[in-house]
């Protein structure tokens, strides 16, 4: 008599177990490939931050020739002159880690090592 429970149950068992096994009704789609960009400028009411590529640091040969590829609508670079201004003529100050940043600065600093440009308000 055990042995016949101990098979029925064994029976009902492998029962249970075939009606759980369900076919997924969603079928699956190998993607090829997944592309994300993020944007290259920020804007806030406090600060503006732009983002260079780096086509855009391939094509530089210094810092100010960087901010003229970048093309920040807020400043005006002059390339010849290597001066930097707002887009109403006012000098503009460039820092490099909160640090001011000289022209002989700007000129030896390696567009590679460029992560981000900031552009504060006049305000600031």
């Amino acid at each position: 008599m055990r042995f016949i429970t101990s098979l029925m149950l064994a029976l009902i068992g492998i029962g249970i177990t075939r009606a759980q096994e369900v076919q997924d009704s969603i079928k699956a789609q190998e993607l090829n490939e997944v592309v994300v960009e993020a944007a290259n400028q920020r804007i806030n009411a406090e600060v503006s931050t732009y983002i260079p590529i780096a086509r855009q640091k391939n094509a530089s040969q210094n810092a100010v020739a960087l901010l003229s590829q970048m093309a920040i609508p807020q400043i005006d670079v002059d390339p010849i002159s290597q001066a930097v201004k707002t887009a109403h003529g006012q000098n503009v100050s460039i820092f490099i880690d909160y640090v001011p940043a000289t022209a002989e600065d700007l000129k030896g600093m390696k567009t590679q090592d460029v992560k981000k440009s900031r552009v504060l308000p006049a305000s600031v």
